[in-house]
């Protein structure tokens, strides 16, 4: 029993020493909650402060509603911008359409200047391929001239060189009758 006995008494003094160790946990728990605690209140009542206006300064509630007032005038403004570029829109889009539709007039002046120039350009051009067809009918016509020319030309010096042949031919049947004549006298 003696060996049961010490084994009692080292743990019943370990469980002392561990229930004193829990006794010391809850009293540093308690303490620190409760400084804790008051820390808490005392940043709640410091932000209470800022909150609301103190000797230091305006609070934020205050400042908050400063903010939101100049939030207003500057939608104000915004609102009288936004309404300032919308006439100014409108006026550009009037002042586009008044170009557009000078455009499309100086557009439909261009093509109809155009048709017209297209017009006294194929006119022209008829007119000169008339002139050319006319031009090469008339050299046709003198080619022709000068071909049946040359033909006549041609012909007349094979007449003339007929004639020559003629006149050669009766020369010699001249002097050779001639010869013949002579012989028997």
């Amino acid at each position: 029993m003696n060996l049961f006995g010490k084994t009692l008494v080292v743990l019943i003094f370990i469980f002392s020493l561990l229930l004193f160790a829990m006794s010391g946990a809850v009293y540093m728990t308690h303490t620190n909650w409760r400084a804790k605690a008051e820390a808490e209140a005392k940043k709640v009542d410091a932000a209470t402060a800022k909150l609301e206006d103190s000797a230091e300064g305006p609070g934020f509630r205050s400042r908050y509603k400063q903010l939101e007032e100049e939030i207003e005038i500057e939608e104000g403004l915004r609102d009288q911008v936004v309404d300032a570029l919308a006439s100014e829109v409108n006026q550009r889009k009037e002042e586009y359409e008044g170009y557009r539709a000078t455009a499309k007039e100086q557009e439909d002046k261009l093509a109809h200047h155009s048709i017209e120039m297209l017009r006294f350009t194929i006119f022209m051009l008829k007119a000169r391929i008339q002139a050319d067809e006319l031009v090469v009918k008339v050299q046709n016509e003198r080619n022709s001239r000068i071909r049946a020319m040359h033909e006549y030309i041609n012909n007349m010096n094979k007449i003339e060189d007929l004639n020559q042949q003629i006149l050669t031919l009766q020369k010699r049947e001249r002097s050779l009758t001639l010869d013949q004549k002579t012989p028997q006298n």
